[in-house]
């Protein structure tokens, strides 16, 4: 564990580039990871059946800026299961864990457009539940593998994979307050 290799020029947080986590996250390659502000998918697959995502993401502060994007992925998925994934803004709002690194050093929204690409495995019960797994959208990729479900009272358990495309329908640079 360490700080910021790149010292104070990150920042005045030097534990900032792993979110402030250094024991949960760890960044060797100093790769951007953006923030999952609000998301929402939706995977049907008994053999062959389909998936749609929704997600609001959010790059860390960068020279007084940062970038707001939303990103939608659809595809064929194949398994067995249903599941229902929910975080959102209002009324309730869900702790989301997961994140996505871009693959670059700085923020680059651009990097979401392309394949998609998701495997998960969960359970559920009573309507709620969880996954683990792996998400990619573009050339970014998920970096934490858990991720809450709500399966509006289903029980049971899935596991399902999914490949499609993924792109960015909206994207809005605005100030921030930072030091980087």
């Amino acid at each position: 564990m360490q700080s910021d290799p790149i010292g104070l020029a990150g920042g005045l947080n030097t534990y900032g580039y792993v979110e402030g986590n250094p024991l949960k996250y760890s960044d060797p390659l100093g790769l951007v990871v953006w923030k999952v502000n609000d998301a929402l998918g939706f995977t049907l697959a008994y053999g062959i059946g389909g998936s749609f995502n929704y997600y609001e993401l959010e790059s860390p502060c960068e020279g007084g800026y940062k970038y707001i994007i939303k990103v939608v992925s659809a595809g064929i998925a194949a398994g067995g299961g249903l599941s229902c994934k929910a975080c959102f803004t209002a009324p309730v709002k869900i702790p989301f864990p997961n994140g996505f690194e871009d693959g670059s050093s700085t923020a680059n929204p651009d990097a979401f457009n392309g394949g998609s690409l998701s495997v998960n495995a969960g359970a559920q019960g009573l309507g709620l539940g969880g996954e683990f797994g792996d998400t990619i959208l573009g050339t970014a990729q998920s970096v934490d593998s858990f991720t809450p479900a709500i399966g509006f009272g289903t029980f049971g358990l899935e596991a399902t994979g999914s490949i499609g495309s993924s792109g960015v329908i909206s994207k809005k640079r605005v100030k921030c307050g930072c030091g980087k």
